[in-house]
C-alpha cells in the first residue's frame, strides 16, 4: 500500500507536460482540454482507488487509523480544489457507492477547514 503511494506521487514527475495538466485540473477541471482532463483523472482515480482498498482495510481492522487518515486526507485536499470538486462531481457517479457516501460525509464535516491540495503543497497552483 505504501510502495503504491509512492509510486503515485511520482505520477506528477513523470514529465512537464503531466505536471501541468495535474495543476491546470485543479484549478479548472472543466475548463482543461480532454488529454489534461484525462490525465488529471487517471491521476486522482489513482488515489481514490488506492484509498477504497485501505478502506475495506480499516474495516477489517488490517491497516492503521493513521495510515487510514494519512490517504482519505489526500483524497479530502483533491477534492477540496475547484477542479477537483468538478472532477468529483463526476466521479462520485461511478466509483462504489460507500467510498462515494464516505467521501462526500466527511466532505461535509470538514468543510471549508479542509486544506485543499494546492494550499499544502503550493508549486501545485496553476499559473498561467
Amino acid at each position: 500500500m505504501l510502495l503504491q503511494g509512492r509510486e503515485w506521487t511520482a505520477i506528477p514527475s513523470s514529465s512537464e507536460a503531466q505536471f501541468n495538466a495535474i495543476r491546470r485540473c485543479l484549478d479548472d477541471f472543466d475548463g482543461a482540454d480532454a488529454w489534461s482532463r484525462q490525465q488529471f483523472s487517471s491521476w486522482a482515480t489513482d488515489i481514490l482507488l488506492l484509498f477504497e482498498s485501505v478502506l475495506y482495510m480499516k474495516n477489517d481492522n488490517l491497516v492503521h487509523e493513521g495510515s487510514f487518515s494519512g490517504f482519505e486526507h489526500l483524497v479530502l485536499t483533491i477534492v477540496r480544489t475547484p477542479g477537483g470538486s468538478q472532477w468529483w462531481k463526476y466521479t462520485y457517479n461511478v466509483i462504489g457507492t460507500d467510498v462515494g457516501e464516505h467521501i462526500s460525509k466527511r466532505l461535509e464535516e470538514v468543510g471549508e477547514s479542509a486544506p485543499s491540495w494546492n494550499e499544502l503543497i503550493p508549486h501545485f497552483k496553476f499559473e498561467e
